[in-house]
């Protein structure tokens, strides 16, 4: 009698484990957008929140005032002069390349217009013979 007893008992616990299961996952369902509150505002701000906090420590450990050296450095260089330089020799040699090979193109037409005339020359000879 009481290993009948027992063995009840943990079926009836069984029903009653599945049965909040069950209340469980549709519970969990319906309030899913509330229970999910707190993750989705942090996907959303932890970015903003993380830049700001950079930006407020690159004033403290003197990151900003690294940049505006350099900056400045560039400035008195004239780094955007030399780019400039760089970017106009870039397109004279593109340039003169491109003339050159427009050139080469026209003496090879002119090469084979006489090769198609001497062609032709002959044809009509052969012709005339005819």
């Amino acid at each position: 009698m009481g290993r009948s007893r027992v063995s009840r008992l943990q079926i009836d616990g069984g029903h009653k484990l599945m049965y909040r299961a069950l209340l469980y996952l549709p519970l969990t369902s319906l309030f899913h957008p509330i229970i999910s509150i707190p993750d989705t505002l942090s996907q959303i701000f932890s970015p903003s929140y993380r830049l700001i906090n950079r930006y407020v420590e690159s004033f403290s450990d003197g990151s900003q005032e690294k940049t505006i050296q350099s900056l400045r450095d560039d400035i008195k260089e004239g780094g955007a002069i030399k780019v400039l330089g760089d970017l106009d020799k870039y397109l004279k040699k593109m340039s003169e390349r491109l003339n050159d090979a427009r050139q080469e193109r026209e003496k090879e037409r002119e090469r084979e217009r006489g090769r198609l005339d001497k062609l032709s020359k002959a044809g009509k000879d052969l012709e005339g013979k005819e």
